[in-house]
């Protein structure tokens, strides 16, 4: 039994700003900023940036910062 994982996304955005990308998550029917499971990797952003790549596609992706952007405790 898990009481929990540790999940790590990226919110991908235009140059401008002006927009940001987000994925339909079939089993949960809802729309989040691409991500995933860190399955034991400690690197959270460089788990964030990978899935980021995986499931959008986009290979040149930078970061505009290394602080943490926001922690969330989900109950699904």
């Amino acid at each position: 039994l898990s009481i929990g994982h540790i999940t790590a996304s990226a919110w991908l955005i235009n140059k401008p700003g002006t927009h940001a990308l987000l994925m339909h998550h079939t089993k949960l029917d809802q729309w989040f900023q691409p991500g995933g499971h860190c399955d034991g990797d400690s690197d959270v952003r460089a788990v964030a940036i990978k899935e980021a790549q995986e499931e959008s596609g986009i290979f040149g992706i930078e970061p505009v910062s290394n602080e943490i952007f926001d922690i969330d405790i989900h109950l699904i």
